[in-house]
């Protein structure tokens, strides 16, 4: 089949890297199988849209993790604070937050389908088939956060990341070097 450019982005946007990824996996709602049928077509603000959803269950599971490792609310308690959001007790603050981060990964799973595959002989594996690629990213997500991965969330940028330690403070190296050069600017600034 040939691929047919099925957005209305122009392709300055939508460019050859997104191209390869939409060709393996489909758009936003419509999976590969769907491409250059003619009915696929999603804007960019779709994409921005669902990007903000996922990143809201990232940073509610980010800081659940936190409030879970510290014994305490507060990491809950000051993000949905900052959302305009309150609630009587620190349990219901927890609550709240395992409670919106569940229902929105399984509207974003509500096409996928789920089943056992074999790794090696004797191990079984539970594997999703994604129909799409907002499907694949909250499964993924939902698997990392069912398993407790530790995400983190980069004080140089804020960029949420999994740490290849515990020791991991920033997301990547050149991040946490504009970090000490920001601080030594502001220390030198100060001494003037």
């Amino acid at each position: 089949m040939a691929f047919q450019r099925t957005t209305s982005l122009p392709s300055r946007v939508f460019g050859p890297p997104a191209l390869l990824l939409v060709r393996r996996y489909g758009l936003l709602w419509h999976g590969k199988d769907e491409l250059g049928t003619g009915n696929c077509r999603e804007c960019l603000d779709d994409w921005w849209q669902e990007a903000e959803k996922l990143s809201s269950v990232l940073l509610t599971s980010i800081r659940l993790g936190e409030a879970m490792r510290e014994g305490s609310a507060a990491p809950i308690r000051k993000y949905f604070e900052g959302l305009g959001i309150s609630f009587e007790t620190d349990e219901a603050y927890l609550m709240a937050a395992s409670t919106v981060a569940a229902r929105l990964i399984n509207w974003g799973l509500q096409d996928t389908k789920w089943g056992m595959v074999v790794g090696e002989p004797g191990e079984l594996r539970l594997a999703h088939y994604p129909p799409n690629l907002v499907s694949a990213a909250y499964a993924n997500l939902g698997a990392l956060i069912a398993t407790k991965a530790e995400f983190k969330e980069c004080p140089g940028c804020s960029r949420a990341f999994l740490p290849s330690s515990g020791m991991q403070k920033y997301h990547d190296p050149q991040c946490a070097t504009k970090a000490r050069q920001r601080k030594w600017k502001r220390e030198k600034a100060k001494d003037k």
